[in-house]
């Protein structure tokens, strides 16, 4: 396997409240990702995952631990490192009063993409994602499915090397999720890099190279999803999980005192 491309080197991240215990978000948290792989992290909710993708997208530091793209710390890398990846917020994050096609042409611009190139991208992402019936609509009057699908356009506007999804297919209809999935098949083809998270197990199985299981803000396992079967004795990735979380639950109720 080639060096990894990605590198998360202990980190952690606590949230402080006042008058409330803080929230341990993600706890030494150390994992590599390599050019080519799709990765999917997995976990319930307030696991530590949106937090984990926002501290690799520099939208929030770690209190502790590095992050390293291509052996260098991403602190260090500013506005070369963002024009690497492309990152889908679970939150969508499109403004409301642009049309689609504004908000392509917007994202490409901002990550340096210009000219005939980027209306060639943009008109071409319009016509995958099926938007080109929308797209010249303000994105406060379409659905959550022609948002999400907006959304991933942008993301993909700029044709970075690292794919950065949260819930990606939340929404969307048969036909764009099969879209969805060509996307990160044909990103792994090329050689870049997928970072996945979905509630979806199925979606995980038949995408992911490796898989990462986080409990309260811990990597409870790692491995292929064969890795993963073998260890827990299960055959769908869905029982895999399940059985691996039971197992970290008792382990955490058995610890706990009386």
């Amino acid at each position: 396997m080639s060096p990894p491309v990605l590198e998360l080197r202990g980190i952690s991240r606590t949230f402080r409240r006042r008058f409330r215990p803080p929230v341990h978000a993600v706890r030494n948290l150390t994992l590599s990702v390599h050019h080519g792989e799709v990765f999917a992290l997995l976990g319930p909710n307030g696991s530590g995952k949106t937090t984990t993708f926002r501290m690799i997208t520099l939208l929030l530091p770690p209190d502790q631990g590095t992050i390293l793209w291509k052996g260098k710390d991403i602190r260090h890398l500013g506005d070369p490192y963002r024009k690497c990846f492309g990152y889908l917020a679970a939150d969508i994050g499109v403004y409301p009063r642009l049309t689609v096609r504004e908000i392509l042409t917007l994202f490409g611009t901002l990550n340096g993409v210009q000219g005939k190139t980027l209306q060639k991208r943009v008109e071409a992402l319009l016509e995958r994602f099926d938007l080109r019936q929308v797209a010249d609509e303000r994105i406060r009057a379409l659905s959550t499915g022609y948002r999400q699908r907006t959304a991933i356009a942008r993301t993909l506007v700029h044709d970075p090397e690292l794919l950065i999804l949260d819930e990606p297919t939340r929404g969307l209809d048969v036909a764009t999720t099969h879209t969805v999935y060509e996307v990160i098949q044909e990103a792994r083809a090329q050689g870049k890099t997928v970072l996945l998270s979905t509630h979806l197990m199925e979606e995980a199985e038949m995408l992911s190279d490796r898989v990462g299981l986080l409990y309260q803000g811990r990597l409870r396992a790692l491995g292929t999803v064969e890795e993963l079967r073998a260890r827990s004795g299960k055959t769908r990735l869905r029982e895999v999980y399940l059985s691996l979380l039971k197992d970290d639950v008792d382990v955490e109720a058995s610890s706990s005192p009386p």
